[in-house]
């Protein structure tokens, strides 16, 4: 939610967001987030271990 602007959170509510765990995740862990944008209210994410160079989650959330 951090890397949406602050207009976007306050005009809009999640109507839903799906999340797929691939790899754990330490707390002492860096991660990159990437977020991209798709049709209308949608978005799409990642985060990825800077470290490691490989993905630990992506998902998706749509805003009505």
């Amino acid at each position: 939610m951090d890397t949406f602007p602050i207009d976007l959170l306050r005009n809009n509510y999640p109507k839903a967001i799906s999340i797929n765990y691939i790899k754990e995740t330490m707390p002492e862990a860096k991660l990159k987030i990437i977020r991209g944008e798709g049709k209308e209210g949608n978005f799409f994410f990642e985060g990825v271990n800077t470290e490691l160079g490989k993905t630990s989650f992506r998902g998706s959330i749509v805003f009505k």
